[in-house]
């Protein structure tokens, strides 16, 4: 299963996860984070630019990473990476995500 297909299964518990949320800000944080996820594979130099500075800059996401990691869908951490070829991204724990699809 891509990475790509796996994103589009997350999408529903995500966005239901999304709407029982109490705390505004968090979920706007786990919404963004799930943006630069779905994007980052079809990114653009002008989106790599964008996801650089919500990742980097924009304070509201990126002073929410503790050790480069935010609990962007519980269980599961994503992983800020350090710049790669000029620009950051995000990790997710891949296989735990499939075997948590899995069973569900």
């Amino acid at each position: 299963m891509s990475e790509d297909k796996l994103l589009e299964l997350l999408t529903t518990p995500l966005i239901e996860h999304l709407k029982q949320s109490k705390d505004d800000t968090d979920a706007l944080r786990r919404a963004l984070i799930h943006c630069v996820l779905l994007l980052d594979a079809k990114a653009t130099e002008g989106d790599r630019e964008f996801i650089d500075f919500l990742l980097g800059q924009f304070a509201p996401l990126a002073s929410a990473f503790r050790d480069n990691k935010h609990g962007y869908f519980p269980p599961f951490e994503v992983l800020r990476t350090p710049p790669q070829e000029g620009h950051r991204t995000l990790a997710l724990p891949v296989q735990r995500l499939k075997a948590w699809l899995q069973q569900g």
